[in-house]
Formats: structure tokens, C-alpha cells, sequence
């Protein structure tokens, strides 16, 4: 289900580079018209979001009243829960900071055309959604360690394409490597985080891990044009290696153990 409802943002991958390409329609400067444009769907959004119904969720704390909530240390006494943490945050914060680097050192670093720079990052989105197609079946049938493996893999070979060169093809093979990177990360980190929780306990524990997550990802945008701007692209790649060497610790660490009993 986590990976399926990922699936709608394939559609942003063609609808946001074509806001910016029809802007003029809506404005005579077409970065003020892609705007617009945005905000006229976020509208539409919040329309359709007021209109839904959905059903009450069945609270089993009733039927299982052993299952009472722990407090957040108990929780994060349970390894499986920091690695699914750590996975969905490092997963997302090291991609929203590569991939909000990237136009910048692309097109006003390095030269490049703003359509070779568009392509890209439409690549990249692309890569980030399409896996969702697969990505839940390879957890189903592999479990969410060996996945979020996967992810940790693509981002180091991210980071080799991003090492090797500063030509429309490296960053194309960089952001498309770091969109199926995030996907597997993320999907997985988020599969494996509501195994290590109880009813009772959902929704702080997704509270945090969000607050976690979206958190990390608002910094990494942050730092990423400063980085860029006072020390390069190679710096920025460099900077992400002791955040992926962590997420590889906990692997290690977890290989062959058992998952705790909630």
C-alpha cells in the first residue's frame, strides 16, 4: 500500500517541468505563471481533500488491552525502530540535498542548457516513483533489510557518477541512480518503522519519524545552495558520505538479528 499510493507522483514528474514550459499561458512571465498554475492545483487538492470521507479506524487497543502505548524510550530500545528511522531520514535528507544542488550547479555552475537541466530532473523524478511499481512486491518477497541494502548501494554509485564528471550524462546517471535510491530507502524505511510500533502507539511514532524525516529534508535544502555556493559540487557530494556510512553501520549491526517482540 505504501509503495502504490507513491505511484501518483509519477504524474508530477511530466506536470511540474510542463507548468514551467506553459507558464506564459498564465502570466507574462512564465516562472510567475508556473506559480500560479501550482497554487491553482494545491487549491484543486485542498477541495478534493475537504470532500473525502473516509472511515473510521478501528482502534484494536480495545481487544488488546495488554498492548498499552510505551513511552518513546522503550520504543527506540528496539534496534529495527532507529534503522527504519535512520533509513526514511538519511534516505530523504540526502536526496532533497543532492537533488536541490543539482539544477543550480547544472545550469548556473556548469553552463548547461535549461532544458538539458529540466530533463534531468525529470529523469530523476521519474526514478524516484516508477520503482513504487515493484518496490512494495521486492518487500513482500525479500523483507525490508535486503531493499533498503539496495537503496544504500544505489546512493553509493550515486555518488561515484556524481564524482566522476560534471557532463549532462553524469548528472543524469547521478539523479536517476539517487531517485531509485530514495525510493528504496524510503519505501522500505517506512515498511519496516510500522512493524516496531503498536496500535496505541502510531500515531506518535509517525509523528516523529515524520518530524524526523521532513526535518532533515528542509535542512538538507537549506545547506545545499550555501555548500554549493562557497565550496562546490564535489564538496556537496562528499558531505553525504558519513550519513550513508551510518545507515551501513546499522545494517551491520543488525545482520542475522531477530527482530523484538512488540
Amino acid at each position: 500500500a505504501i509503495s502504490l499510493i507513491l505511484i501518483g507522483s509519477i504524474g508530477g514528474a511530466f506536470l511540474g517541468p510542463e507548468l514551467i514550459a506553459q507558464g506564459e499561458r498564465f502570466s507574462d512571465s512564465a516562472f510567475l505563471g508556473a506559480l500560479r498554475a501550482a497554487a491553482g492545483l494545491f487549491c484543486i487538492a485542498a477541495i478534493l481533500l475537504a470532500c473525502l470521507s473516509l472511515p473510521k479506524m478501528i482502534d484494536d487497543t480495545d481487544e488488546h488491552p495488554d498492548q498499552a502505548a510505551r513511552g518513546l524510550r522503550e520504543i527506540a530500545q528496539n534496534p529495527y525502530f532507529l534503522l527504519a528511522v535512520l533509513s526514511g531520514t538519511v534516505g530523504y535528507g540526502v536526496m532533497t540535498y543532492i537533488m536541490t544542488a543539482t539544477p543550480v550547479s547544472m545550469h548556473v555552475h556548469d553552463g548547461h542548457s535549461l532544458t538539458d537541466t529540466a530533463e534531468v530532473i525529470r529523469a530523476h523524478v521519474l526514478a524516484m516513483y516508477v520503482p513504487s511499481l515493484f518496490s512494495g512486491l521486492l518487500i513482500t518477497r525479500f523483507g525490508e533489510k535486503p531493499i533498503i541494502t539496495l537503496g544504500l548501494i544505489a546512493y553509493v554509485i550515486t555518488l561515484g557518477a556524481a564524482l566522476a564528471g560534471q557532463q549532462v550524462m553524469h548528472y543524469a546517471i547521478s539523479m536517476i541512480l539517487l531517485g531509485v535510491g530514495w525510493n528504496f530507502m524510503f519505501v522500505g524505511g517506512t515498511t519496516l518503522l510500522v512493524s516496531t510500533y503498536r496500535a496505541s502507539e502510531r500515531f506518535r511514532v509517525q509523528g516523529i519519524n515524520d518530524a524526523a524525516v521532513f526535518g532533515t529534508s528542509a535542512l538538507g535544502s537549506l545547506l545545499a545552495g550555501t555548500l554549493l555556493s562557497s565550496f562546490g559540487w564535489t564538496t556537496v557530494v562528499i558531505s553525504t558520505v558519513p550519513a550513508l556510512v551510518a545507515v551501513s553501520g546499522m545494517l551491520i549491526w543488525l545482520k542475522g538479528r531477530p527482530a523484538a517482540k512488540i
